[in-house]
């Protein structure tokens, strides 16, 4: 496993690990009237991680997502969270067992010019504020998530919302 600076890794549950992320999350939805839905089931199989780096990695999406959907007008708000056992390739082209956690938003989407660019450090959509956002965000999820040995895989529509889907090897003895 590739080691990610200052990442301890464990058996961990992902599960635990998102339901965490939501429960930090869930009152700022609720006061921007966000509807927030999951389906996370408990019993999925470990992964080998860091628990908390992942939580900011899942963090970083959801907060996105929320700020994103602080735009939308006449169509529900909503932030969807799912994760479940699927098998991905790696870039070696190793096929391995995995967990992916998607989360989706109905939010304004991203084109494909940005899309290109949203992972790399420093870049943001934002524009100025005031040193609130950086641009680190997505780089910092790219980088826990490859750290990980996992991939991500973003899925987006103008005007129809964005998937992130965060693919995790589980553990193995």
């Amino acid at each position: 496993i590739q080691n990610t600076p200052g990442a301890i890794k464990k058996p961990t549950n992902i599960a635990e690990v998102l339901n965490s992320t939501i429960s930090l999350i869930e009152g700022n939805c609720r006061k921007k009237q966000i509807t927030l839905a999951r389906n996370i089931p408990m019993d999925l199989p470990p992964i080998a991680g860091d628990e908390h780096r992942l939580q900011q990695a899942f963090f970083n999406i959801m907060f996105n997502a929320i700020q994103a959907l602080e735009t939308v007008e006449n169509r529900p708000r909503l932030i969807t969270v799912t994760a479940g056992p699927d098998d991905f390739k790696r870039v070696s082209g190793e096929i391995v067992d995995g967990i992916q956690v998607q989360i989706a938003d109905t939010g304004p989407g991203i084109d494909d010019d940005t899309k290109a660019k949203i992972f790399n450090p420093f870049f943001s959509t934002k524009g100025p504020t005031g040193g609130k956002n950086i641009g680190l965000g997505l780089s910092i999820l790219h980088e826990v998530v490859s750290g990980h040995d996992g991939y991500i895989q973003v899925d987006s529509e103008v005007g129809k919302g964005t998937v992130f889907s965060v693919y995790l090897p589980i553990l193995t003895e």
